[in-house]
């Protein structure tokens, strides 16, 4: 018992290993293509072995449950998702425009609610702000 319990930490720190190593290559690569003018679809997507994640919908729907935002209450502004994926992955890979297509059209389980003159006063911008959350949790559970 005391050995496969001590296999399975050891696979375990072995995939996170793995995925620190991934992404600092990753993140690297991107740099180097952004450098060169390379286009987006050319450079690596995120990947996160010990998590079984992939890609820029997946890193989204990890984001919103990690955060908490699994309902109306603990729904995220756009720009704490954007930060996230950042910190996450750098910003030379998934452009602002492509993060909220993601959200608002490739993602149905992710809901938004829009914030009211009240909640969003003392903001110069005459446009409201939406805050987004996983909607379905099972489907999002899926991912």
């Amino acid at each position: 018992m005391v050995t496969l319990t001590s296999k399975l930490r050891t696979l375990a720190a072995q995939k996170t290993s793995v995925s620190v190593k991934i992404k600092a290559v990753s993140i690297a690569l991107n740099s180097a293509l952004n450098s060169e003018q390379v286009p987006l679809e050319f450079r690596a997507h995120y990947v996160n072995v010990t998590e079984n994640v992939m890609g820029i919908e997946q890193l989204i729907a990890q984001i919103l449950k990690t955060n908490g935002a699994t309902n109306v209450a603990g729904a995220m502004f756009f720009s704490e998702i954007e930060a996230s994926v950042r910190k996450s992955f750098g910003a030379n890979r998934y452009p602002k425009a492509s993060l909220y297509t993601y959200l608002i059209q490739r993602m149905p389980y992710v809901s938004s609610v829009q914030l009211s003159g009240v909640e969003d006063k003392g903001r110069t911008s005459p446009r409201p702000r939406k805050k987004f959350y996983l909607a379905e949790q099972v489907l999002a559970e899926q991912i």
